[in-house]
């Protein structure tokens, strides 16, 4: 399985595969169409994944701080993907941290948790 490392600028987040192609890390913030590039990227690697014949599993770490409405759409498409992978038997977890003061976000992830079939695990930090 190859590596996966986007680095973050000001306006679309890093995505990085951590912990030996086990944990998938999306951080920081995501103000840009630009964002629908890095997503293609990340897309590509889920395909991958999902296609090399076990069903290793995977862990999904959302730190973001903020995104725009064109990043919400490709976060619920990435989340579709991996609930089909899910369906096929791979272990999948979401962990979702927000600030604890900042409900909105946590709402957010509660709103996603509720379209799909994933075990999401919500961090208050």
């Amino acid at each position: 399985m190859k590596t996966l490392e986007i680095k973050a600028t000001e306006e679309s987040p890093a995505i990085t595969l951590t912990g030996d192609g086990k944990v998938l890390v999306i951080s920081g913030r995501s103000t840009s169409t630009l964002a629908a590039d890095s997503f293609r990227q990340l897309y590509l690697w889920l395909d991958e994944f999902g296609n090399q014949g076990s069903l290793d599993p995977l862990s999904l770490e959302f730190r973001l701080e903020y995104y725009n409405t064109l990043t919400s759409r490709l976060l619920l498409d990435m989340l579709f993907k991996l609930e089909k992978l899910y369906d096929k038997g791979h272990l999948i977890d979401v962990f979702w941290h927000y600030d604890k003061f900042d409900t909105d976000l946590r709402e957010t992830g509660e709103a996603y948790a509720a379209m799909v079939s994933l075990p999401f695990n919500f961090v208050a930090e």
